[in-house]
């Protein structure tokens, strides 16, 4: 699973993290991309 989220959107990091994301890296339109590997 990807997702991507505004960097500055530090309340998406922290929930994302909690959930297992991983960052990956930023999007070419801005974005922070990280993964969820099932």
């Amino acid at each position: 699973i990807m997702i991507g989220y505004a960097p500055e959107n530090l309340s998406a990091k922290f929930v994302y993290k909690k959930a297992g994301f991983i960052e990956t890296k930023l999007s070419s339109w801005g974005e922070q991309l990280a993964k969820y590997s099932l």
